[in-house]
């Protein structure tokens, strides 16, 4: 499990920044979605890294990037729905969705 501290962390600086309401954010721009296509990048990487060095198998990099990628894609999906139901003046967005995808791959 030490291995996956790297994303743990980084999901949740990404959850706490993603969850501030409206209020607390500073405005921004196109900026925005350079932003989540940035961070969800860099989770995929620590995730798919964390998963390599668990199954110690480095030849199935292909198997560890898909399952990161799904893993990040959900994460970004949940963060989405979460915003749009219960974070006051934030709105979940397909397109910062598709930004955390494109992220992603």
């Amino acid at each position: 499990m030490r291995k996956y501290r790297f994303p743990f962390f980084w999901a949740l600086l990404i959850g706490l920044i993603s969850l501030l309401p409206d209020e607390d954010m500073p405005p921004l721009n196109q900026e925005d979605k350079w932003a989540h296509v940035v961070f969800y990048a860099v989770l995929t990487f620590l995730l798919a890294r964390a998963r390599s060095r668990q199954l110690k198998v480095q030849k199935r990099v292909l198997a560890n990037f898909v399952m990161a990628f799904l893993i990040a894609a959900i994460y970004g999906a949940i963060i989405e729905i979460i915003q749009l139901y219960f974070i006051p003046g934030r709105h979940g967005d397909l397109m910062d969705l598709l930004a955390n995808l494109i992220g992603g791959v």
